[in-house]
Order: structure tokens, then C-alpha cells, then sequence
């Protein structure tokens, strides 16, 4: 007796979601700034949705921000929710008792676990496991395609020295730098390194930028890659320098700016 393999199709409203709007694909790594990573969406999403109605005519499109974390990230990511409180109640939800510091690393992962299969208006969250969770078949799809293709722009905040590295490198060892490798280099890439001053003032970050910067040169818009360097405070670990994500409005008016770059003269002639 055969048993015939349930296989999901999306709905009609799930492929005018894909299509409608601006797609934001935010790559959160192993940086203390990562506790910023809502703020970062938030700000995205406040800043880059006046651009929606001027690049597309579907009424009610949105700005979608789909999130990436590494598993170096989500300590981070944790820890910053909960010092914020989380804005749509997740918190409260799936921690009524509040979240003990064993809980931290999990709380990213609830929210992937949480939007798997359902879809939020304002985005949705991946992780390592996201990766070939949905996959089956052959034909299926494969998650680091699926959201290369689905996104307008990929804006990696922070970027730690270590994801730095590997993107200069070519290495492909987790969901984020899998999308990076795979990257379609004629939508814009965004990258705001985040990391401690001497880790920063170090010669061969400067080799890994330079590396960036001459595999990716100039597209039809402006530069392939776009870096935002870090700034100067007191970091986290105590020490005083440049090192610091800079701020997340900033990172959001550079997206907008580029993006808005994008639709005029790439993705225009695209259509």
C-alpha cells in the first residue's frame, strides 16, 4: 500500500506576500552589538516603508524583514530582548515566569520555532536548522536560494571579525555565510562590522574588507558591497576605541539610500 507524501504548496496570498513590498534580509552574527538586532529591524522598517509606494502599486505592501542569526548570535540576541522587553509579547508568552540566563540562548529559536510554517506581516526568523528543515525532494526548496531570492537587500548587522573572515574567504559553514556565498551581486550588500579596536585595527581586516570590496566591485547601482564602519565608545568588554556597530538609525537611512539607488537604475530594468 502506497502512501502519498503531503507536499505544501504555497496559497495565492502567501505568493503575493513573496512578491509584494520590500524584502530585508538582516544577517545578525556573533557581536556583542547583536543585543541591537531589534532595533536594527525596527528601524529598517520604520525608515525604508515610505520607498514601498514608490515601488510598488499594490495597496498595503509592506517591508519584510527576514532575520538570520548564527548560533554565536543568539546569546546576544537574547540577552537584548530581554533587557528591552519584546515588542510583540513574545517574551511574555513562552516566558511567563520570566527567562533564566540557562533560557538566553534559546529565546532566538523559539521565535524561528514560532514562525515556522505561519507567516508574520513584518518578516520571519531562520536559524542553522532552518536550513533544511522544510526540505524533502528533490525540487524542494533550499533555504539559502530561497531567501537570496526573495530579498531585495542583504544587510549583515552586525558583522562579527569572525563572519568578516569568512565572507572574504568564500567559506559557507552555516545558513548566513551560505547565503552570502550564494549571493546574487546584483542586489546590493550591506555589512556593519562590529568588533573590539585592536580587533579591528588588526592588518588583515583591512585584507578581508579590500577582499570584499575587489571580488564585488561596481554594479549598476554603485558598489556591489557597501560597508558602514563601526565608531568609536566604550565597548563592552571595557576598552575605549572604534569598534562599536554604529547606530541602527544609521544602518536603516543607509538601507533606505541604497535600496532607493537599486530601484532606479537595477531592479527597474529588471521588471
Amino acid at each position: 500500500m502506497s502512501t502519498k507524501k503531503k507536499t505544501y504548496k504555497k496559497t495565492k496570498k502567501e505568493n503575493d506576500d513573496d512578491r509584494d513590498g520590500i524584502h530585508v534580509l538582516l544577517i545578525v552574527t556573533g557581536s556583542v552589538a547583536a543585543i541591537k538586532w531589534w532595533h536594527v529591524r525596527r528601524d529598517i522598517i520604520e525608515c525604508v516603508q515610505s520607498l514601498v509606494s514608490e515601488t510598488t502599486r499594490r495597496e498595503g505592501a509592506l517591508v519584510r524583514v527576514h532575520a538570520v542569526a548564527t548560533d554565536a548570535a543568539k546569546r546576544f540576541i537574547g540577552a537584548g530582548l530581554v533587557e528591552e522587553g519584546h515588542p510583540e509579547q513574545f517574551l511574555h508568552k513562552y516566558y511567563p515566569d520570566g527567562c533564566s540566563m540557562e533560557e538566553i540562548d534559546g529565546i532566538f529559536d523559539k521565535l524561528v520555532a514560532n514562525a515556522y510554517g505561519s507567516r508574520s506581516l513584518l518578516g520571519s526568523y531562520y536559524n542553522d536548522t532552518s536550513e533544511w528543515q522544510s526540505w524533502r525532494n528533490r525540487g524542494d526548496a533550499v533555504t539559502h536560494i530561497d531567501l537570496r531570492n526573495k530579498a531585495d537587500i542583504c544587510v549583515i548587522a552586525p558583522c562579527s571579525a569572525n563572519t568578516l573572515a569568512k565572507v572574504a574567504n568564500g567559506m559557507c559553514d552555516n545558513l548566513a555565510t551560505s547565503i552570502i556565498r550564494a549571493w546574487d551581486f546584483s542586489k546590493p550588500l550591506l555589512i556593519a562590522p562590529a568588533m573590539n579596536t585592536h580587533m579591528w585595527q588588526n592588518p588583515i581586516t583591512k585584507k578581508h574588507i579590500d577582499a570584499i570590496k575587489k571580488n564585488h566591485g561596481k554594479q549598476p547601482f554603485g558598489d556591489g558591497v557597501y560597508f558602514l564602519n563601526p565608531i568609536e565608545k566604550t565597548l563592552a568588554c571595557g576598552d575605549s576605541g572604534v569598534g562599536a556597530m554604529c547606530e541602527p538609525k544609521t544602518i536603516a537611512k543607509k538601507v533606505k539610500e541604497v535600496l532607493k539607488k537599486y530601484f532606479e537604475t537595477g531592479r527597474a530594468r529588471k521588471k
